[in-house]
């Protein structure tokens, strides 16, 4: 019902039994859950206002061990378990009720004989009282005439005295006749009610037991929330094509299609996303959600081939075939999976955008490059919203196609510009902000003037060219080993192009501070025991592989070449 109203705005009414109420409180207290009064009168009272017989239900309880309880039970409203909602009524024993009837039965039916027997005999014996008194007021007769008319009265009043006496008795003989029937009416109905009590406990069975088969049979279809594939069904039964259950781990819907699980949709949220991990000592096992089959794993920026390099089938988790080094950079990128919708076939695109009548297919139409018209070109209307014939230019105001100067920018979109001979243009900006967008113009060269160098676009920003006045002679990876090394045992710092092989571990190769773009160093272990004694090579400021760690250098006799792109990246492996 409605919020309760303010005091001022509530109505009260006087109940002739329970005194003053406040309308609103008092129909809230008779509602129950989410029941309002009319629901919960619904459940017990038809239309007509009659109860609703079939809400009640009796029974005996269930056998257990082969043992009857003999207790009587009853229970009111519609049920899902067979076996919920039941109380014992008021007799304690109902085997013991049934035996009380049966006894009452013969109580009453011996009593009804004896009060036959018993009135029967009442009539005999006031009978005889009666020949009685006749036979001995005749002897009195004889035996005095004075006493005659004494014994003749006393005889008559002898034959009413009896005769009422016999009535009495044939009364009492019908009352316990009477008796005897309504003992035995009483016996019929308690049998009766036995037996409705038996049809309404099988009635109940047999709905409890289609219930729990209807319940079963949703039950065998959805399988509610599991962490993994399962084999077999709630009931340990196996599973049904069409089965669904929600996987929790991946977070997404699975159908059972007869012999596998499949995702009932992609597990992508979208078309692809991506999760980026920074690995720990031998790490193997990287969490993520994927559609198995659509997803690319990356090492330090190197691509990993599925099946060889890492496993990715179970849609939570991508599995490395050789345990990554601590720090390393872990790339993942799962796509969305998805099917195409209201397509056109080629005959139905055909008839839906068929030209009108004197135009023609576009099979049939110039292509967009190259072709020829084989007639004149009039249009009556604009093209690209400029009257040609009004102010457009004429073919000998147009651009020659061999050379002539271009008096505004040329716009080619994603059109290439192709050419065997040389483009001469002049690529300089002022400023570095003046720079173009890194990620549109992927790829591109360019020079500005303030700072007198050159940049190119890569990775969504604009990495600095290395000067030959910052290089050394030897810059390449494959001279590395031309620059004579230094044997470190101790701490040490290195400079551009230096080359340190650790003699000791637990040392720390502490990398050049503000580094420039191309400046490398190059580190070896000499010991051949990294893997138990490590050795640190520490940032000094900038990023090792996009990380902000320290590397821990734990591999024997391994030798690596750590190159500066950029601020971002830092020092790439």
């Amino acid at each position: 019902m409605s919020i309760t109203r303010p005091t001022g705005e509530q109505l009260t009414f006087k109940s002739a039994k329970t005194g003053d109420h406040v309308l609103d409180t008092y129909l809230e207290s008779v509602e129950r859950g989410t029941k309002t009064l009319s629901d919960l009168m619904d459940e017990i009272v038809d239309s007509s206002g009659n109860l609703k017989t079939s809400v009640f239900q009796f029974r005996e309880t269930p056998i257990a061990d082969g043992v009857r309880s003999g207790i009587l039970q009853a229970r009111a409203g519609t049920y899902l378990d067979a076996n919920a909602g039941w109380a014992n009524i008021s007799s304690s024993n109902f085997a013991t009720f049934v035996t009380d009837c049966q006894t009452a039965l013969s109580s009453a039916t011996t009593q009804a004989n004896l009060a036959t027997s018993n009135g029967a005999a009442q009539v005999a014996l006031a009978t005889t009282q009666a020949g009685l008194a006749t036979t001995n007021g005749a002897a009195q007769v004889a035996l005095a005439t004075i006493q005659a008319g004494l014994a003749t009265t006393n005889g008559a009043a002898q034959v009413p005295l009896a005769t009422a006496q016999a009535v009495i008795a044939t009364t009492k003989a019908g009352e316990a006749a009477s008796s005897a029937t309504a003992a035995a009416n009483s016996a019929t109905a308690s049998a009766n009610s036995a037996s409705s009590i038996g049809s309404a406990e099988t009635n109940s069975a047999n709905s409890a037991t289609a219930a729990a088969a209807s319940f079963d049979s949703f039950d065998d279809r959805y399988l509610g929330a599991k962490s993994a594939n399962v084999a077999v069904d709630n009931d340990g039964n196996s599973l049904i094509t069409g089965a669904l259950y929600f996987n929790s781990t991946a977070n997404s819907m699975r159908v059972w299609n007869g012999s596998s699980w499949a995702d009932a949709g992609s597990a992508v949220n979208g078309t692809s996303q991506r999760v980026v991990y920074t690995a720990t000592a031998n790490q193997t096992t990287f969490s993520v959600v994927y559609d198995a089959g659509f997803v690319d794993v990356y090492l330090n920026g190197i691509k990993l081939l599925l099946a060889t390099d890492f496993t990715g089938s179970s849609g939570t988790t991508i599995v490395l075939a050789t345990g990554a080094t601590v720090g390393d950079i872990v790339d993942i990128v799962s796509y969305g999976a998805f099917n195409l919708a209201n397509t056109y076939t080629q005959a139905q695109a055909d008839a839906r955008y068929a030209p009108a009548a004197g135009g023609v297919l576009a099979t049939n139409a110039m292509p967009k490059s190259g072709g020829e018209f084989t007639g004149a070109v009039t249009t009556n209307s604009t093209i690209d919203g400029r009257d040609v014939a009004a102010d457009g230019v004429t073919a000998d105001a147009a651009l020659a196609r061999t050379g002539g100067t271009m008096s505004g920018g040329l716009g080619m979109g994603a059109n290439d510009i192709t050419s065997t001979g040389k483009i001469l243009y002049s690529n300089m900006y002022a400023q570095t902000s003046d720079l173009p967008s890194a990620s549109t113009y992927h790829g591109m060269f360019a020079h500005v003037h303030a700072t007198g160098k050159g940049y190119f676009a890569h990775g969504g920003a604009w990495i600095e060219l290395a000067n030959q006045t910052n290089l050394s002679s030897t810059t390449t990876t494959a001279n590395a080993a031309q620059v004579p090394p230094t044997i470190t045992g101790t701490n040490v710092t290195a400079v551009n192009a230096s080359y340190h092989i650790a003699s000791a571990g637990g040392i720390t190769i502490t990398l050049p501070a503000s580094p420039s773009a191309g400046n490398y160093v190059t580190i070896k272990d000499g010991t051949g025991a990294a893997a138990t004694t490590t050795f640190t090579v520490a940032r000094n400021g900038s990023n090792i592989a996009s990380s902000g760690t320290d590397l821990v250098f734990d591999k024997n006799f391994a030798q690596i070449v750590m190159t500066y792109i950029n601020s971002t990246i830092g020092w790439s492996i």
